[in-house]
């Protein structure tokens, strides 16, 4: 037992003397005082259903890309979608937003709109009903409407088990400009 505690110690010290500064001594001082920043997580589910078909292929391409998916009843997923709010920490109530507000923007913003609905009826929806589709959809209904000072870092659309999708800020695909 002694050397399990000896090595424990031993990484206790090494992480004591990590050549970087504290979470808490990265960000920004405003006003002489250190800014905290983190992120928050908030998990919210509900149930659709979908089709994976595209009006821009025939028959036979949208069975040999979408498969089962794209079989004509559609089918349904009970989906999990993760917020991901990144901020500063307010110093008097000690959170980066009010958990029943988010909930609301949440609910309103996406469950209501989505939960046993068919996602293919959704007009605001881009594309094909994708869980790329819809991960990027989702971002963008939520994030006009996280409380500030908080944004939106990520959001995550877990359609099975296998699969979840990620969006987040747009990004420039093109690349550096050559100078």
């Amino acid at each position: 037992m002694a050397g399990r505690y000896a090595r424990a110690s031993a990484r206790r010290n090494r992480c004591q003397s990590a050549p970087f500064a504290p979470a808490r001594e990265r960000y920004a001082l405003r006003g002489g005082r250190t800014v905290s920043r983190l992120r928050l997580t908030r998990r919210v589910r509900f149930e659709a259903a979908h089709r994976l078909w595209s009006e821009q292929l025939d028959d036979a391409a949208n069975q040999s890309i979408y498969g089962k998916c794209a079989r004509e009843g559609g089918h349904g997923h009970n989906y999990e979608v993760e917020v991901t709010l990144e901020g500063p920490v307010d110093p008097v109530s000690g959170l980066l937003v009010v958990r029943e507000q988010l909930d609301h923007v949440l609910d309103e913003h996406l469950v209501s709109r989505c939960d046993h609905r068919n996602l293919d009826d959704l007009v605001d929806l881009p594309g094909v009903s994708t869980g790329e589709n819809l991960a990027r959809a989702f971002f963008d209904w939520v994030r006009p409407h996280v409380p500030a000072p908080a944004r939106l870092a990520r959001l995550r659309v877990y359609e099975t088990p296998r699969n979840h999708f990620d969006a987040s800020e747009p990004f420039d695909a093109s690349g550096p400009e050559d100078k």
